[in-house]
């Protein structure tokens, strides 16, 4: 990476491609652009190819399922991949590295003993070895650093120092610094009352961890971060151990463990205890599920807050999104300090984040009362099988029993096997696995009704009137693989 200019900031990455199951994603591009670049090799801004790229992507993926903003699709194109060129996953011609045609073929090297000591996934692991190589060159001249060595440097120094502070302190370095002049500036006297008291163990450390700007620093860095591990201090205030609260995954264990986590005078965590991946550096307390903590979380909402703030941390709650506990902890002490009034605080990225994902749940629930086709397995009894992003079953479970309150029906989802079952008196959720969901489904091959609705679909249909683009607008793709008419 080249700076512009003198006082130019550096970045690691963009915001032109946000995803959620980005390294997922990212796996699901690249082949696209592997074979987007054998018809078109060059890319040059503007170029054709560019606008050619993307509606590849739009048409392949469910990338941008719902967008309605598609101009200029040529420099969509190019931001889209802007964010693979930071990690060296790309080159600005685009052109994909060795690393990236590893990555996508499934060829990357297995992590070292080392490397399995920081308990990354093989993905994660691959980003991290590129951030190690990543350098940050000056505007003229071949000088550079290594910015994301020189963070950790600095931090297995300063555990607790503000992300602000640490930013400011990487852009003031330069890279014409010499190695000399960034390893004084990283390496102030420390306090040996907050680490183990083994000079020879120190001094190894301390000298080995300095060479972590050098260009053959990786080995020395994963041997500073596995002492760090193994003799950091528990009692230091600059330790970054988290109280971490696992849960069994119900709502009623999430409420319990919130009541825990908010008592404690430690940072903490939550999670869902089949999530839990272990940590070196955490404490762990497994919360058992206490109906009487969740009675009081559950009251003091209602009573103190109201049912808007309870709706959002509910649908919250369904999106089983990464974090979303920590969300809602975070979103809860806000709620309780300034009152229910936060919610409209749309510049606090917690309440957009909530209001984000609220939003995205509901959505999603509304779009399948219209989207469940049923089949029939037996007289008057129906079975339907959907696949959402969000676990929305428990929100749709009224609409439908009050809509077919004289049918036995089930709707099952596939994704986490579990299914709402009606008998035209009690809908309950439970367990459902996708071999007896497959038993179920072959009760009665409802052929002539399936045929009927298709010919019925079909005549409705104006062939000359088709716009596939504003029909994935309304109802994306990831919709069609139940529908019965496609």
């Amino acid at each position: 990476m080249k700076l512009k200019n003198i006082s130019s900031v550096f970045n690691m990455g963009d915001t032109s491609f946000r995803r959620k199951t980005l390294l997922q994603d990212y796996k699901e591009l690249l082949p696209l652009l592997i074979e987007h670049k054998i018809q078109y090799p060059i890319w040059e801004k503007n170029n054709k190819s560019q606008e050619v790229f993307f509606r590849t992507v739009l048409e392949k993926t469910e990338f941008f399922d719902g967008e309605t903003n598609l101009s200029d699709l040529a420099k969509r194109g190019r931001t889209l991949t802007n964010a693979l060129i930071k990690p060296g996953l790309i080159n600005d011609k685009r052109e994909i590295s060795e690393v990236a045609l590893h990555w996508v073929n499934n060829k990357t090297k297995e992590p070292d003993n080392l490397e399995k000591l920081m308990n990354l996934s093989l993905d994660n692991l691959i980003f991290l070895r590129q951030w190690f190589k990543l350098r940050v060159y000056e505007p003229e001249g071949e000088e550079y650093f290594y910015p994301f060595r020189v963070a950790l440097r600095f931090l297995t120094k300063y555990n607790d120092m503000q992300e602000y502070h640490l930013l400011v302190i990487l852009h003031l370095l330069s890279p014409s610094f010499d190695n000399e002049k960034i390893k004084k500036a990283l390496t102030p006297k420390i306090d040996l009352n907050l680490v183990e008291k083994d000079s020879e163990q120190i001094s190894f450390f301390d000298n080995e961890i300095n060479k972590i700007v050098l260009p053959d620093g990786i080995a020395s860095l994963k041997a500073g971060i596995f002492y760090l591990m193994k003799y950091h201090d528990e009692k230091s205030k600059y330790t970054n151990e988290l109280v971490e609260f696992l849960y069994d995954g119900s709502l009623e264990g999430l409420f319990t463990a919130i009541f825990y986590a908010y008592q404690s005078k430690d940072p903490c965590t939550i999670n869902k205890l089949e999530n839990h991946i272990p940590s070196l550096l955490n404490e762990i307390k497994e919360i058992t599920t206490e109906l009487d903590k969740f009675k009081r979380v559950y009251n003091s909402i209602i009573q103190k807050l109201n049912g808007k703030a309870l709706n959002n941390i509910y649908y919250l709650y369904l999106s089983e999104i990464e974090g979303a506990e920590d969300l809602i902890l975070n979103y809860l002490k806000l709620c309780y300090k300034y009152g229910t009034d936060i919610n409209l605080a749309k510049n606090n990225d917690t309440i957009i984040s909530v209001d984000k994902y609220y939003r995205k749940v509901s959505g999603e629930a509304h779009m399948f009362t219209g989207f469940v086709r049923f089949k029939e397995i037996a007289p008057l009894s129906f079975y339907a099988q959907i696949e959402p992003v969000y676990n929305i079953l428990p929100i749709i479970i009224n609409h439908f029993t009050l809509r077919f309150s004289d049918q036995n029906f089930i709707i099952h989802d596939l994704k986490r096997e579990k299914a709402i079952i009606y008998n035209k008196k009690t809908a309950i959720i439970t367990d459902l696995s996708k071999d007896e969901g497959y038993l179920i489904s072959t009760l009665n091959n409802d052929t002539n009704f399936e045929s009927l609705w298709k010919t019925f679909y079909k005549s409705v249909n104006i062939k000359e009137r088709e716009n596939s683009k504003l029909q994935k607008q309304h109802m994306p793709k990831r919709y069609w693989n139940h529908l019965t008419e496609i």
